[in-house]
């Protein structure tokens, strides 16, 4: 999601885009394709045996430059981009890596700064640093920033993926909730595997529950409901956009910066790695929440992902 923020102000700038991916789901497929850029998919067997020569190739037959985001383009992959000629920049969450090679590193969390990466880096590398940077799609740009409204609408949403089902959990923590709730919004992302279960948890809940899964709407989903329970992503980054009070819970290694940084910039209460929450917290969570006043929405403006396709754009070997 991240990449098709880029990509959307990269073609709003007048640029053209590719992506290389080997994704084989659909509908994340049909959201790039929305973004009016090609798509070249990669055969898993080009990814296992030298994906990099494949991008250098790709990148110097389009005159492209090149922004990767995983934590396998490691500083040696970089080096390799770099000494084909290549303009680099590295998506990134939390300076895990010893050394970086890239032209420039964008890391668009809160908590982010330049003395992350100051030891790791070329002197002349641009370290795009923090929420100034928050990568909000067009989507979410799109939709009108009001205040809160009245009712009680609740958004769950744990990601594209949710292994461990951590939104099961948040729903049999609700169920001991006496606090009213007019309607809870389950988003559960194409790769979520727990669907079946997720559908009878739903039917049989004491709220209004309503399951969407895979939704094209994501944007017009959060900004109507004024609360929300969410992994500590990106997501984090949209709800303070809109000004939604939220709850968040870390479901991922690298999401521990976010979670530690979640109120300290605006309206989120973090309730830590999700092994260890409890449903009485989330209950005292969401009580929280529920009485909170309107949360700020100065800290993002949605315009970090033109200041990062900006300053990409104006970089120069």
């Amino acid at each position: 999601m991240r990449c098709l923020a880029i990509a959307e102000a990269w073609t709003e700038r007048g640029g053209a885009v590719t992506f290389l991916t080997a994704t084989q789901i659909r509908p994340l497929l049909d959201r790039i394709r929305a973004t009016k850029a090609d798509v070249i998919r990669m055969d898993p067997a080009t990814i296992l045996s030298d994906d990099a020569a494949f991008l250098i190739e790709t990148c110097l037959r389009l005159g492209a430059v090149a922004v990767v985001d995983g934590y396998q383009f490691d500083y040696d992959y970089q080096l390799r981009l770099r000494g084909e000629g290549l303009i680099v920049t590295v998506v990134d969450d939390y300076a895990h890596l010893p050394h970086y090679a890239a032209c420039a590193i964008l890391n668009q969390n809160s908590y982010a700064a330049r003395a992350m990466y100051a030891a790791k880096v070329d002197d002349d590398a641009d370290l795009l640093m923090g929420s100034n940077y928050a990568l909000i799609r067009r989507e979410f740009r799109d939709q009108p920033r009001t205040e809160r409204t009245d009712g009680s609408h609740l958004m769950v949403t744990m990601g594209g993926g949710d292994p461990a089902n951590v939104t099961e959990l948040v729903l049999s923590a609700l169920r001991n909730c006496d606090i009213d709730i007019d309607e809870v919004v389950v988003v559960a992302g194409a790769a979520n595997p727990h669907r079946e279960r997720l559908e009878q948890e739903c039917r049989s809940h004491k709220y209004n529950v309503r399951l969407l899964t895979a939704t094209n709407d994501m944007s017009l989903t959060m900004a109507s409901c004024n609360m929300a329970i969410t992994a500590a992503g990106s997501t984090c980054w949209e709800l303070e956009y809109f000004g939604i009070p939220y709850i968040a819970i870390v479901v991922a290694e690298n999401q521990v910066g976010i979670g530690d940084s979640v109120g300290k910039i605006g309206g989120g209460v973090n309730l830590g790695w999700y092994e260890s929450v409890t449903k009485e917290a989330i209950v005292d969570a969401v009580a929280r929440i529920k009485t909170a006043p309107p949360v700020s929405q100065l800290s993002i403006d949605g315009l970090g992902a033109f200041r990062a396709v900006d300053a990409i754009r104006s970089y120069k070997i």
